[in-house]
């Protein structure tokens, strides 16, 4: 299984630790919210993010999973706690990988 595979199954569940641990130790990740965040901030995003949706669903289209990279787009839909309103978020996803792990990861 790919690392493009594992990546949004474990997104799908909302397993953030599973996923933090395809990040290398020097990644990068960046979208209109985060416009720089370092391999720790990117693993504490997405822990806060999905520790607390509600009602969180997640289709994905993996579009490219090569050894170096992937592309993807993705559609998240859940409630805003803080409002109660549904929030539909799109997301193109490109991401470069080195043994592995991604080590860059631009959404937008």
């Amino acid at each position: 299984m790919g690392v493009a595979q594992r990546y949004y199954d474990a997104f799908t569940v909302r397993d953030w630790y599973t996923m933090s641990l395809l990040y290398a130790e020097h990644a990068t990740f960046s979208d209109p919210v985060f416009p720089l965040l370092n391999a720790k901030g990117t693993r504490l995003m997405w822990q806060m993010l999905l520790s607390r949706a509600e009602d969180f669903e997640v289709d994905v289209e993996i579009l490219e999973d090569t050894a170096s990279h992937i592309r993807a787009n993705w559609v998240a839909r859940y409630t805003f706690t803080a409002t109660g309103r549904p929030v539909t978020n799109r997301v193109k996803t490109e991401m470069q990988l080195v043994a592995g792990k991604i080590v860059r990861q631009q959404d937008t």
